[in-house]
């Protein structure tokens, strides 16, 4: 028993020796004078605060026997440059549990508070909480104590976790810029991860190298892998410009997944699968394979008069509108195949996105023509995975038909999109068709239906400088969509708001639209408007003629490190006409303003003209592409600025003598 116990302890000592990290660039309880000194971060400024150092450290342990666990380190030093800072002094630490009860636990919590000249408050006990966040996670909580602008905070624990699939990787990027980020693993050979390097931000570092018989399982030796990712002058992740999806899609980080346990004895445990094993379990699995079988329940349910259309297009898109009217939507889950009973939803006439989707693809094979179920993840949701199946990437569903070997995109829970247009939500790039018979495969959400909205607005000016007269916006696409919406759910009180003014001197009455069930129809909506848009000074009248216009660049940021994601092409038309009371003459009028963007990626045209005594004044914003590169951001934030200092120009006008 005591040559064991020695044998047991020379197995530990060994896994152990082979986990170790040294020559970190820093060391906990000593803060440096010129960090705590520090009044800005040069390279950012505006900085609340900064991100010394940070590392996560992550080591493998066990007994030599079955009993094996790995170690977590995280350690965090922080400048806190003003109290807008003070959100980083509050730290939150997710454990997971299991619903067997097992659980990660937390180690060695240690946490410190340095301000001038070098005093230390050290975190008690007594201010550490901890509660149950959910069924899955626990939340452990503290906030660092004497906070004050200027504060250096650092603190540093151990998870300790048996469950080697939560291994979940490093965020070298957050909301505020970090100096030095690295992550470290020593991982042995019986446990191999999947990993993914996310965002455009590049590596300072990236080594790894192999440490021969470094851990043993009874008797089974196994090499191990030593890896080092490091990120160093690390830019703040800034979300707070329009135009763009979920973050996760574009901060710098690395993911692991464990794909394989290769066990002691030789055998092997597969936790990553394929997509054709993928397709085998849904093709069973009650709430989606088992739920496509309704075909002939299908041919009894929708009207028998679809069935004896002979177009194939033209009898789609009458299956895809029954579909749409027939049902309410009763359940948003992020989950898309929850629980699912489409036949039982079709009699209620109300179901989730899966069922009203699901009863489309079956409703769709009714009628004879070729459909499938297909998984999407929305913009907020984050891209999937594309290298393996990882079903939980994906919170919606669609359904995909085949006509004359076009793909069609459909989403019959939605209200306000047409045959072929799917919700402004599901355009993150692709999603995965769900073909049982020869295979599932990734499929693009591209739109392809034009999107346009033209403004046609009528004004007169009166005596007063007063302008009266009519608007007219024709809209189609997603635009049409996001407007009928509104149109349809926001209350007529709130007129000014549904329309976009936030001006108080502008009025509108008499508020009406045309075909805002008739989808497949260009959308109108009319409606009479008094507007005061003018200055007098002097003998001079200055009339900013631009009713609908930008009153600030959407772009700010001085780089932009992601895509600029509008979503779809934009094509913003405004046609206006300005008639002038008797004894008005213009004096100045701005010029043509032309601005494109490179590769025929876009324009903006503002001409101003005069016809009698009425002023014409076209604009046109058209942006050909979904997605424009973040090497494109300049030219955007450039020409969004020429509009926006065209917007504010103004038409002088004078008075002729007499008048």
């Amino acid at each position: 028993m005591k040559k064991l116990s020695i044998l047991v302890l020379l197995v530990i000592l060994q896994n152990a020796q082979a986990q170790k990290q040294t020559n970190l660039p820093y060391e906990f309880g000593k803060a440096k004078p010129e960090e705590i000194s520090m009044k800005e971060y040069l390279r950012d400024p505006s900085a609340n605060a900064l991100v010394l150092y940070e590392h996560s450290n992550v080591s493998f342990h066990g007994d030599g026997s079955y009993n094996h666990y790995f170690v977590n380190t995280i350690y965090k030093r922080i400048k806190i440059f003003n109290e807008k800072g003070y959100d980083h002094g509050t730290v939150k630490i997710y454990l997971y549990k299991s619903s067997s009860g097992d659980k990660e636990r937390l180690k060695n919590l240690k946490a410190i508070t340095y301000n001038a000249p070098y005093e230390k408050t050290v975190l008690e006990p007594e201010q550490i909480f901890e509660k149950s966040y959910n069924d899955l996670y626990d939340e452990v909580t503290f906030t660092f104590p004497n906070l004050k602008p200027g504060s250096v905070i650092e603190y540093q624990y151990d998870i300790k976790s048996e469950f080697y699939y939560n291994l979940v990787g490093w965020n070298f990027q957050s909301d505020i810029p970090k100096v030095y980020s690295q992550f470290h693993a020593i991982i042995p050979g019986f446990w191999n991860y999947n990993r993914h390097l996310n965002g455009s931000l590049r590596l300072t570092e990236n080594k790894s190298e192999v440490i021969n018989h470094c851990y043993e399982i009874r008797g089974a030796k196994a090499s191990c892998e030593n890896l080092t990712y490091t990120m160093t002058n690390i830019p703040a992740f800034k979300l707070e410009e329009k135009y763009s999806t979920a973050k996760k899609n574009h901060i710098a980080k690395i993911e692991f997944e464990l794909s394989r346990v290769n066990r002691p004895d030789g055998s092997i445990k597969e936790y990553t699968t394929t997509w054709s094993e993928a397709d085998k379990v849904l093709k069973e699995e009650q709430s989606v394979g088992k739920q496509l079988k309704l075909q002939s329940s299908f041919k009894k349910l929708i009207p028998k008069e679809i069935l004896k259309i002979k177009d194939d297009n033209d009898r789609a898109m009458v299956v895809f509108y029954h579909i749409q009217d027939h049902f309410s939507l009763n359940s948003d889950s992020r989950n898309p195949y929850s629980d699912v009973r489409v036949k039982k939803a079709y009699e209620e006439k109300a179901g989730s996105v899966a069922e009203i989707n699901l009863a489309l693809v079956n409703a769709l094979k009714a009628a004879g023509l070729k459909s499938h179920p297909m998984l999407i993840s929305t913009r907020d949701n984050g891209v999937p995975t594309k290298q393996h199946p990882v079903l939980n990437d994906f919170n919606y569903a669609l359904a995909v038909v085949e006509i004359n070997e076009n793909k069609i995109l459909l989403d019959a829970s939605d209200k306000y999109v047409t045959f072929g247009q799917t919700p402004f939500k599901t355009l993150n790039g692709v999603g995965r068709v769900l073909d049982f018979e020869n295979g599932s495969y990734w499929l693009t959400t591209n739109p392809k239906v034009e999107s346009m909205e033209l403004r046609e607005i009528k004004l007169k000016m009166d005596e007063e400088g007063l302008l009266s007269g009519e608007v007219t916006i024709k809209s189609k696409g997603y635009d049409a969509s996001y407007r009928r919406q509104r149109a349809a759910e926001v209350p007529q009180d709130d007129l000014l708001e549904f329309l976009g003014y936030e001006d108080s001197d502008i009025f509108i009455d008499k508020y009406r639209n045309q075909n805002l069930s008739n989808l497949d129809s260009i959308f109108v909506e009319k409606f009479e408007i008094e507007a005061e848009m003018n200055q007098n000074i002097g003998e001079e009248t200055f009339l900013n003629p631009f009713l609908y216009r930008y009153e600030n660049n959407p772009f700010q940021l001085e780089n932009r490190n992601y895509p600029v994601n509008f979503g779809y092409k934009l094509n913003d038309v405004t046609k206006t006409s300005i008639r002038l009371p008797e004894g008005y003459v213009v004096k100045s009028m701005p010029k043509e303003v032309i601005k494109r963007l490179p590769n025929n990626g876009g324009f903006y045209k503002a001409v101003f003209s005069q016809k009698e005594n009425e002023i014409l004044i076209y604009s046109n914003l058209q942006l050909n592409y979904p997605v424009y590169n973040a090497e494109k951001y300049k030219y955007l934030k450039e020409m969004f600025k020429e509009i926006i200092k065209t917007n504010n120009s103004l038409i002088s006008l004078t008075k002729t003598s007499g008048s």
